[in-house]
């Protein structure tokens, strides 16, 4: 089970939040899949990766009681083992396991929690059970939804063009002060490419 469009049934529908900090309170519609990534292998290397397989996917969204609110869902699913996708639900429920620590669901509700200025505002979140007719029945299926913010991805070849020095200057001080804000309640970033950097170039914060 590695398929992009494996997921793709949940588009359109509404998603209800366990933690909701939706206001007026509602649910999420799921409008599109915005990136699927899956973490695939067979039963004989459980231990070797210390967790079950699972699919992480990224849905645009927006509140259904404020359709204004857009905003993001981040889900972690179980998802079963290599060879298993038709076994019997009996089966596919045998594998059902607790949810790892998935770091970003741990930092962005920590950091909310915290009230720091340099994540997004959270829309929910949630840790429950699949259910009787999911991929792994009882398995789990953890997530985070937050608000879209103003301005747009780091883009690292406008940032280095000669003439954007005063740019890059802008972005490397925002940049310092967002730094500190997730210092101080013990986090650093761990950026894997310059699209995770959302900088406004308005009100010049990341």
């Amino acid at each position: 089970m590695s398929r992009p469009g494996d997921f793709d049934h949940m588009i359109g529908t509404d998603f209800a939040l366990a933690q909701s900090l939706l206001s007026p309170p509602g649910a999420l519609r799921l409008d599109d899949v915005l990136s699927e990534c899956y973490k695939t292998f067979g039963a004989d290397e459980r231990d070797i990766e210390c967790q079950p397989p699972f699919a992480v996917l990224k849905f645009a969204c927006h509140s259904t009681t404020n359709p204004t609110q857009h905003g993001f869902i981040r889900m972690y699913i179980q998802i079963p083992y290599d060879r298993t996708l038709r076994s019997s639900r009996e089966i596919r429920e045998l594998q059902a396991e607790d949810s790892p620590v998935h770091k970003e669901y741990e930092a962005l509700t920590t950091l909310s929690k915290s009230k720091c200025k340099a994540t997004p505002e959270l829309l929910g979140y949630g840790q429950e059970r699949q259910g009787p007719e999911a991929y792994v029945p009882n398995g789990y299926s953890t997530y985070v939804a937050w608000q879209r913010v103003p301005g747009s991805p780091l883009d690292f070849g406008f940032f280095w063009l000669e003439e954007n020095r005063q740019y890059r200057d802008e972005v490397r001080a925002a940049f310092a002060v967002a730094y500190k804000e997730l210092n101080k309640y013990g986090w650093q970033p761990a950026i894997r490419a310059p699209r995770k950097l959302i900088y406004d170039s308005c009100s010049k914060t990341m």
